[in-house]
């Protein structure tokens, strides 16, 4: 059977004369009280797991949401002289074509642009078959030609971006995230490297670099040698070269030095945490404080996050 009751205006609500047996409990607003939610508009919320009737919990707290569930779709598809630019009704989770794997694609600005990058003639056009999955795990199976347009797409200026640089003294690994603002086609790698000073560089080889697969980050991992290390030593430097990023649109990144901090087992901080839940599959984020994901782990019921930066 199903039982409704009403909250006070603080949250609160009682359900009385329940029969033996498990409950799930969901609550939402009911602002057009027709006892039907516009995720949209009204908020709602539920417990994964059933409660026991006659156990006597102290407190039940249910979390409420608001989430546009409406169908996803695709709202437009505008065609460049060298790219294709697709805008979605929602943020995407994620998105693969089944054909063709040659073309450079991913996110624009934001994850619910796709942009498409081609060299097609203006008299030929390409069929793509598009599956795409949003923030609320709805999917969309959708098919598509791309063409070449008239209109030039604006040059977009190359910007890198570091989101972690860190150095513990312990391990002696740096760990280095680029981000661009810009879909990145390929990579220069010669004199990519570690600077100490004019007698010590290290470079950084194919096998340290991680792209990732939306195209716009890459992560850097390479063990330094104990000359960087060496008392009254110049601190480290990250060398990234003119062109050591060449955008989509062929644009290419200029040159930075990026300062690098060593950090001892006296100044790094650890996170011990433990992990109860009657899951079996979850995620633990370690989130910095502008919400930027530092390290995640899966499915571990007790994890030590070590050299962390103060």
């Amino acid at each position: 059977p199903e039982y409704f009751t009403r909250s006070s205006k603080k949250g609160t609500f009682t359900i009385e004369n329940l029969k033996a047996g498990n409950y799930y409990l969901y609550a939402f607003e009911d602002r057009n009280k027709n006892l039907k939610v516009d995720s949209r508009n009204e908020a709602f919320g539920f417990l994964l797991q059933p409660i026991a009737a006659g156990t006597k919990p102290d407190s039940i707290t249910i979390y409420q949401v608001r989430v546009d569930s409406r169908p996803l779709k695709i709202n437009s598809i505008r065609h460049y002289q060298d790219r294709s630019i697709v805008r979605f009704s929602r943020y995407l989770q994620s998105y693969g074509f089944s054909k063709p794997d040659t073309l450079l694609h991913g996110f624009g600005e934001q994850s619910d642009v796709i942009e498409i990058f081609h060299r097609l003639p203006t008299t030929d056009s390409l069929l793509l078959k598009l599956t795409a999955t949003d923030s609320v795990a709805q999917t969309l199976d959708s098919t598509f030609y791309i063409k070449a347009g008239k209109a030039k797409f604006p040059t977009t200026t190359v910007k890198l971006a570091t989101k972690r640089l860190t150095l513990p003294t312990e391990t002696r690994e740096l760990i280095a995230i680029i981000s661009s603002n810009s879909i990145i086609r390929s990579l220069r790698l010669d004199s990519l490297g570690i600077i100490r000073d004019t007698t010590v560089f290290q470079r950084i080889l194919p096998e340290n670099l991680e792209p990732s697969d939306d195209h716009k980050t890459i992560t850097i991992r390479a063990k330094l040698d104990t000359a960087f290390f060496r008392k009254k030593a110049p601190k480290p430097q990250l060398y990234i070269p003119t062109g050591f990023v060449e955008t989509g649109d062929r644009e290419k990144s200029q040159k930075l030095l990026l300062p690098i901090e060593p950090l001892t087992p006296e100044a790094a901080g650890t996170l011990m945490v433990e992990i109860k839940t009657r899951e079996k599959n979850y995620i633990i984020e370690l989130l910095s404080s502008d919400g930027k994901t530092i390290e995640m782990q899966r499915n571990l019921s007790r994890y030590t996050f070590r050299n962390l930066p103060a």
